[in-house]
């Protein structure tokens, strides 16, 4: 009778040490392996959505017009002018400042696209072909006129 208890008391002895030994090499996996960066990502996708708002919801120091009607006004009639500055050219020196003042001096490498204006609005872009990138866009309407407007932000890793 005696021995066989300490037989069972053996066993048990024995499957704790095995479960002890699992969890530690478990523990040493888990821990071994890269950790995912997904807050990193969301802030960065955060941050180009919340960015392009932002911009577009801007008042310019012109006639009290928004960026987004500034935006709209380049991609349709141009009939907005702004301290001598068309408002394709206003919205160009507008969002170099944004830029350079925000993600520029946060050290963030971007890329930012205004597609379906009829004149090109220029900025650097840090961002490569190959890179991870977090994106937001934003379309704009120009109803009543045909077409669309997509504002585009790539943070790059």
């Amino acid at each position: 009778m005696r021995r066989k208890g300490q037989m069972e008391i053996m066993g048990l002895i024995v499957i704790v040490i095995l479960l002890t030994l699992g969890m530690v090499f478990i523990v040493s996996f888990k821990t071994s392996q890269p950790k995912r960066e997904v807050k990193k990502s969301y802030e960065d996708d955060q941050l180009a959505s919340n960015f392009i708002i932002a911009f577009l919801k801007t008042n310019s120091d012109c006639r009290k017009h928004t960026i987004e009607n500034m935006i709209q006004d380049c991609a349709i009639e141009k009939r907005i002018n702004c301290n001598g500055l068309s408002s394709c050219k206003y919205v160009n020196e507008t969002i170099n400042v944004f830029l350079d003042k925000t993600l520029k001096k946060l050290g963030k490498k971007f890329k930012f696209e205004i597609e379906g204006v009829s004149e090109e609005i220029l900025f650097e872009a840090d961002c490569t072909a190959d890179q991870e990138k977090d994106s937001a866009f934003q379309p704009i309407s120009l109803y009543p006129y045909p077409g669309t407007i997509v504002i585009r932000m790539d943070i790059c890793e």
